[in-house]
């Protein structure tokens, strides 16, 4: 990280057996939209799951966080 850059952690509750994968994606945008009401744009977002990361980068605005609870 930048020197000077701020850092947010986004905690998400998990409920209703959702997967790890659909709960870090929903932390995500709940962290993107406090970034967007609080003017903290730019950001930079990070996740260590492939498939987070994978469905964040295509960008589909139809794309929905719970195909991530599909078996690998």
């Amino acid at each position: 990280m930048a020197t000077g850059g701020q850092r947010l952690v986004a905690i998400f509750e998990i409920i209703n057996g959702y997967s790890p994968q659909v709960v870090e994606a929903l932390a995500i945008l709940r962290g993107i939209d406090f970034a967007i009401d609080t003017c903290l744009v730019p950001a930079a977002i990070e996740s260590d799951e492939l498939r987070v990361v994978n469905l964040s980068k295509a960008c589909d605005p139809n794309a929905n966080p719970a195909s991530l609870n599909k078996s690998r």
